[in-house]
């Protein structure tokens, strides 16, 4: 790795001075909690009237943000380079700075920023947010005010994202990083970051902010970051839809690379029609076909998601002449008359994952034949590592079926 240029070190530094207990090293500064670091970097300069403005770049990671860095950026301004890196780096700790600690190091919120309780697609969510605005052109206090609102109404620019439906579905584990950058001015640029990508489509919800009704250049930035306050509900088929449309859309530096979505190849990011019960059946009657001895699939869904007509289709497939019924008070059926023997096991009733011995199903899921288990997610922990996950849900076009593999050989059980 190569040493960090001048300009670098002195914004880490300056980023350093201006958060409580952070510490800088080269151009990294360690936050002091929750593994968190910042990356900072001075990618140029550009002269302005009467300023100098220091493209700042800062990359910020975290334990709970997961394995990828998250990109954030905010320019400095000031007499000359060293006074705009120096000025731009105290100004964004002074204002996100807080934002970092309360919602990922667990301190109370300060120095202007705010913590909101909202709803995103049914989940509860903490919005920890602060902002930035600047003025160019000397537009009076009440110009910028009244520029922000036009945009904001009476909340934050993250509220109104949240609300309008442009963002795509957010991770339903961990906490999501929103950055937003409006221009107001003769010409409109907004830019939305989700996690350090654009998401072109947020545009949409400023779409119908009229034209300032000044000359100015007004910018407003804000940093605002999401943990999860409750479960995640399944998503509705047009927000999976809205989401990866807006993974197909063309960015300025080309397609984007959804390279971690499984099958993305295969389906280019478009849903399959909604299940009828017959081709939720005959989905499980394919998959019956094609197992082996040894295979798991756990059933997850509501009662009436249709996890035994997927069951009695995936014994079709396996040429199991015996009736399959739904085997709550037995807790497992077996059903050897098939091409492989069938155990159908659903564990609804069972108070503790210790009952699963005495009822025979620990000790042989996995040995052979074909095990399918419903209500599977009650114990989490109880089934073998190699298992097809089949999660169903109904939703108003009709049912919602989620398959998981674990491992190449249940894959394969999803092979076209």
């Amino acid at each position: 790795m190569s040493a960090p240029s001048e300009p670098s070190r002195q914004l880490a530094e300056a980023v350093a001075a201006g958060l409580s207990g952070a510490r800088a090293a080269g151009a990294v500064v360690d936050l002091g909690y929750g593994g968190a670091s910042v990356e900072c970097a001075v990618r140029g300069f550009r002269p302005g009237p009467g300023h100098v403005a220091a493209q700042c770049a800062y990359v910020l990671r975290a334990d709970a943000l997961g394995a990828d860095p998250v990109f954030t950026s905010a320019s400095g301004y000031g007499d000359d380079e060293a006074a705009a890196v120096i000025g731009g780096g105290r100004t964004w700790a002074q204002a996100f700075g807080p934002v970092l600690q309360a919602a990922l190091g667990g301190a109370p919120v300060s120095a202007g920023a705010e913590v909101l309780s909202v709803k995103v697609d049914g989940q509860a969510r903490r919005l920890v947010v602060n902002g930035l605005t600047r003025g160019f052109g000397d537009p009076p206090r009440a110009a910028i005010s009244a520029s922000f609102a036009r945009f904001a109404g009476k909340g934050w620019l993250s509220e109104k994202l949240l609300g309008s439906g442009a963002l795509p579905l957010l991770h339903p584990t961990r906490p999501t990083v929103l950055s937003v950058f409006v221009i107001d001015g003769p010409t409109r640029v907004v830019e939305v970051k989700l996690d350090g990508a654009d998401w072109p489509g947020a545009a949409a919800a400023f779409a119908r902010v009229p034209a300032p009704p000044h000359r100015a250049v007004i910018m407003h930035r804000e940093l605002a970051i999401l943990p999860p306050a409750g479960p995640a509900l399944p998503p509705s088929r047009a927000r999976l839809e809205a989401t990866l449309a807006g993974l197909r859309a063309e960015l300025p530096a080309g397609l984007r690379e959804p390279a971690a979505w499984r099958g993305w190849a295969a389906h280019r990011g478009v849903l399959a029609p909604p299940l009828s019960s017959p081709a939720l059946a005959a989905l499980g009657e394919r998959i019956g076909r094609r197992c082996f001895s040894g295979a798991v699939l756990l059933l997850n869904g509501d009662l009436g998601a249709g996890k035994t007509t997927f069951a009695q289709g995936l014994a079709r497939g396996l040429g199991t002449a015996s009736t399959v019924l739904s085997p709550t008070y037995a807790i497992v059926h077996e059903h050897p008359n098939g091409r492989l023997p069938l155990y159908h096991a659903d564990v609804y009733r069972i108070e503790d994952e210790a009952e699963l011995l005495p009822a025979g199903i620990t000790e042989r899921v996995g040995e052979d034949g074909v095990w399918v288990i419903e209500w599977a997610s009650r114990f989490p922990g109880a089934w073998p590592p190699g298992r097809l996950e089949v999660t169903l849900g109904v939703i108003p076009e009709g049912r919602r079926v989620d398959l998981r593999a674990t491992d190449a050989a249940h894959e394969a059980l999803l092979a076209d």
